[in-house]
């Protein structure tokens, strides 16, 4: 008589591939400029993923993700200061991801990884007589960390809450009239909820 796998086991889904899209709120650590302070005000965030699942149906409550994911953030910035530089910030990334997941029980399970890659970057920029700035758009090097709680809805479908940090590095803000030029950091700190379908 075939026996049945574990509770905790049930909870992982299939092994195989899946799509995931989730929506987000994105903040940002404030980044100084020439004169200014660069403010960010909360943006949105749209990831999308396509992954395979491996090990869960090992006999064990792990299970490894490998995918390719798609992130667009966009966030308008409040400047302070004598310049007001910068007006908003686009992101669009793309990056490979290693995730892995431990069952808590048949329906949920914890999730933890991580990703590489190469994100372009459009900053908004004002201009006068006196300024006229311009952004470099990239690509420059991106890479994330993220976690949450995973819920299965069923063996192909499942739910999650998380978060993440996304960083990419330094954007060179340069003034083509005046000397002015800075670095624009852009560390991001992501909540999102998402959907996975298996395929």
């Amino acid at each position: 008589m075939r026996g049945t796998a574990p509770p905790s086991i049930q909870g992982l889904g299939d092994n195989g591939y899946y799509f995931h899209f989730g929506a987000g709120l994105a903040t940002t650590r404030d980044s100084d400029g020439p004169g200014e302070s660069v403010n960010f005000d909360e943006g949105h965030a749209i990831p999308v993923a396509f992954g395979r699942r491996f090990g869960a149906n090992d006999g064990n409550a792990y299970a490894f993700d490998l995918e390719l994911e798609g992130i667009w953030t966009d966030q308008d910035v409040s400047g302070s200061g004598t310049l007001q530089a910068v007006t908003d910030v686009t992101v669009l990334g793309l990056l490979v991801n290693g995730v892995g997941e431990v069952a808590l029980n048949d329906r949920f399970g914890l999730y933890a990884g991580g990703g590489i890659g190469l994100a372009m970057l459009d900053a908004g920029t004002t201009s006068d007589a006196f300024n006229d700035f311009d952004d470099e758009d990239g690509p420059f090097l991106a890479w994330q960390a993220k976690a949450g709680l995973r819920l299965w809805a069923s063996k192909s479908t499942a739910w999650n809450i998380g978060y993440r940090f996304l960083n990419i590095d330094d954007a060179t803000i340069d003034d083509n009239i005046g000397s002015a030029s800075f670095g624009l950091q852009t560390e991001q700190h992501i909540l999102e909820i998402g959907v996975r379908f298996g395929l």
